[in-house]
This record gives structure tokens, sequence and C-alpha cells, in this order.
């Protein structure tokens, strides 16, 4: 089961449990996880516009906490997709802008991971805090 972290708190992605969501809840949502026997695999997603100045900065910090860094940038006109593919991210184009829910969606359609977060390309939050987020879902 794969399942989303994000400003709205947890949502599971799988289609037979979409119904299930728990808003800033983090206690309940460790019954929608089966028992994990391995680390999970951490996805952490990345909506991004015209952000080539922080994106960098922001891809190598989630490269030191998560599995798996995908940017989407979201119709750039800006260097943002080729700062953050150099900077070790897997880079989604979108040519036009599909907001900020589209980027999130175009994500999670290419994420791997057992935990999938979202955070801003324009370094407003902080990647270190990502482990502190996962860590009561996955006990």
């Amino acid at each position: 089961m794969k399942i989303a972290l994000g400003r709205g708190g947890i949502a599971s992605l799988e289609p037979e449990r979409r119904d299930l969501f728990v808003s800033n809840r983090f206690v309940k949502a460790q019954k929608l996880l089966p028992a994990v026997t391995r680390q999970p695999y951490v996805s952490i997603v990345i909506p991004a516009r015209n952000e080539a100045a922080r994106i960098g900065s922001v891809v190598k910090e989630c490269l030191t906490v998560g599995d798996e860094v995908i940017v989407i940038d979201d119709g750039s006109t800006d260097l943002t997709s080729v700062v953050a593919e150099r900077a070790g991210a897997k880079v989604l184009k979108n040519t036009q802008g599909r907001g900020y829910i589209g980027a999130i969606k175009t994500g999670f359609a290419e994420a791997h991971g057992d935990i999938v977060v979202t955070i801003d390309g324009d370094g407003e939050h902080s990647p270190r805090d990502i482990p502190r987020l996962v860590e009561p879902v996955v006990r």
C-alpha cells in the first residue's frame, strides 16, 4: 500500500483504499499500514515552477533523507529542470503549467515509494524534517 504524506495529512493511494483519509492524525495512520519488516522506500515529490535558484539545494538535501526524489517542473521558463536533474532528481516536465495539485498528481503517479512525501521546491520547509514526519507512520 502506498501512503502519501503532505499538507493535508495522510491519504492512501491504493484504489481500493482511496476512501481512507486521516487529516493531521498520524497515529491513526498506523492502522492503514501493513506490518513492515524492512525500511520503507520513501519517495519525495517536489512540485516546482521557476525555482532554479533554490531547487538544487532542496534536491540535494532530500537525497540525504529519501530514496527517490522526483521534481515536477510545472511550466518553468528558467533552468529549474536542468538544475534539479544535475542535483540528482528525476525530473518530469509539464510543458504547460498544470498547477500545484496537477504537479503533485503527476509526481504521485511516478513515485515508487511505500511512502510519498511532498515538499515545496522553494526551500521554505527543511527536508531534514522528513524523517520525523515519516517515523510515526512506520512505527
